[in-house]
């Protein structure tokens, strides 16, 4: 053929030279290990906006950054940077168990060199000797370009991976509130309401929990039903209001709760339950409403599940009263939770109020 097919969208190939660190961080083909990690940098850069540095380590240790891959025949480069003790404190460069650089002191530039066709193993190794430590004590590399073979197919990006251009040689993670679900994806997809998704790169939505819900599409958090609201599913948009006779007091609740005997709630959505008024009841649970004292019944206190019968002697001779009253001189009341009081009959009489009995008049009296 003339030419190289440009990798679809959803797709990507890998790139023929390997060694750039733009993406920030080591690459996932790259090991790191030693005394120290090495690491990429925006700080001291030589070529793009990052660089790759040895790790931080101390006299008679090491720091190791390698790649093994197939290569065709050819050259290789990789660019450098030094700041160490001249001539002691080394970056070492290795491929396979052939060392073929040495770099030390105050230096910078591009080494080059001939590689084989196979697979090999290209080896940096930031080296201090016993003692003394000069200059940023640190190295750099960037830059390293070896002859690969051209692939010959393109490889569909993973599920929470997509890329909607053509002819790229990587996926990008699916944002914060989208996922991609399937292999070679061309797109990313937002979260439907009801669903969320916090991190990057993933294939599917979480659903909101049981006490929360969310309401838009692409969301990267779930809210907590607030009080007077509840939801005891999950994946929902919304809350439910809690129901007449019914209250929610707390954040991110899968319940509701029924008003308690002695309150009550006419409206939905609310936090708190209604005490009974003075004068009123609440014999059940879930009320929606407060009853009121009948005829011969009080209630001097609220949140009361029941009313209070008048004692005997006394009487209430209205609804929704907060007190008895006492049956006045001349009558009386013998039973209790009366509505009125009887009058003292013929040949009796009642000579004090809140009485419940009559008494004879004495002989000589009438």
């Amino acid at each position: 053929q003339a030419s190289c097919m440009d990798a679809e969208p959803g797709h990507y190939v890998n790139p023929p030279l390997i060694g750039g660190f733009e993406g920030g961080v080591i690459p996932d083909t790259w090991t790191t290990y030693g005394d120290a990690d090495w690491f990429v940098q925006s700080s001291t850069v030589i070529s793009g906006s990052w660089s790759a540095q040895s790790g931080d380590i101390n006299d008679s240790q090491t720091s190791v950054l390698e790649l093994s891959l197939d290569t065709l025949a050819g050259n290789y480069s990789f660019s450098y940077e030094t700041s160490t003790e001249n001539d002691w404190d080394f970056l070492h460069f290795w491929i396979d168990d052939a060392l073929l650089h040495s770099l030390s002191g105050v230096a910078s530039g591009t080494q080059t060199g001939y590689v084989s066709a196979g697979n090999h193993t290209f080896t940096w190794v930031y080296y201090k000797d016993l003692s003394e430590s000069y200059y940023d004590d640190t190295v750099w590399v960037d830059d390293f370009s070896v002859p690969v073979s051209v692939p010959d197919s393109q490889t569909p990006c993973f599920p929470g991976t997509w890329q909607n251009q053509s002819g790229q040689t990587s996926c990008l993670d699916a944002d914060a509130g989208h996922y991609a679900s399937g292999q070679g994806s061309a797109s990313q997809t937002g979260c439907a309401p009801g669903t969320y998704q916090n991190q990057t790169g993933q294939a599917s939505c979480l659903d909101a929990d049981a006490g929360h819900y969310v309401d838009s599409n692409a969301s990267t958090t779930q809210t907590p039903c607030t009080p007077g609201t509840y939801q005891n599913q999950t994946g929902q948009a919304s809350c439910l209001d809690a129901d007449a006779g019914h209250y929610v007091d707390s954040n991110a609740s899968t319940t509701q709760y029924e008003c308690g005997l002695g309150t009550y709630q006419p409206d939905s959505g609310q936090h708190l339950c209604y005490e009974a008024d003075a004068g009123h009841y609440v014999d059940h649970n879930a009320s929606t409403t407060q009853y009121e004292c009948g005829l011969g019944t009080y209630q001097p206190s609220t949140g009361q599940a029941s009313c209070l019968d008048a004692d005997a002697g006394n009487h209430v001779d209205s609804n929704a009263s907060t007190t008895q009253t006492p049956c006045a001189p001349g009558t009386y009341q013998n039973q209790t939770g009366q509505a009125s009081c009887l009058d003292a009959g013929a040949g009796h009489y009642v000579p004090v109020s809140g009485s419940s009995s009559q008494t004879e008049c004495s002989t000589g009296t009438y």
